[in-house]
């Protein structure tokens, strides 16, 4: 839910909060336009067998692509790949897309 519009008629206090935040402290609220940034947190999870080998964080641009090269899979070599979406104060799915090429 959300606070817009505020009034306090008894002290002469009226804010639309449209600018800013009219003098008021964000303590346990995010005050935003509608719209939070989508950050990315993506791990690759490298195994033999059923042991982990590595965990290795994959940079993410500004604009929310990334690009890993997992090398010598097959066998008992697999991996998982983990997406986590951060944003903070929201329970809302994050929508993202991931394709898949074989190396030539």
């Amino acid at each position: 839910w959300f606070v817009d519009n505020v009034a306090i008629p008894a002290i002469g206090y009226a804010d639309s909060f449209e600018g800013d935040a009219g003098g008021w402290q964000s303590e346990g609220w995010v005050l935003t336009d509608n719209t939070l940034p989508q950050r990315w947190l993506v791990q690759v999870l490298t195994f033999d067998g059923d042991k982990l080998q590595a965990v290795e964080r994959v940079p993410v641009a500004e604009d929310g692509t990334a690009s890993i090269a997992i090398d010598d899979l097959g066998g008992r070599r697999s991996a998982i790949v983990a997406v986590s979406a951060l944003v903070p104060a929201t329970t809302e799915a994050a929508a993202y897309t991931y394709s898949v090429e074989a190396s030539r």
